[in-house]
């Protein structure tokens, strides 16, 4: 089964709610959530994240890049 195309969500970091060892947890201005690997996050800085849309049971719909 071939794996789906990765999703691209530009978005820009307004606060961080989760860093440790690289693996961030963070809130972008719209209020989406995103996770993944990202070593020197900046508030206020612009990204494009490349991932997949995730339904977590606890904390709901997360993009994971």
């Amino acid at each position: 089964m071939p794996s789906e195309p990765l999703e691209e969500l530009p978005g820009t970091l307004r606060s961080i709610r989760h860093q440790r060892d690289g693996f961030l947890i963070a809130s972008l201005e719209d209020g989406t959530v995103v996770k993944g690997e990202l070593p020197s996050p900046r508030i206020g800085q612009e990204y494009l994240f490349r991932g997949r849309w995730e339904n977590h049971p606890r904390w709901g719909r997360q993009f994971a890049f």
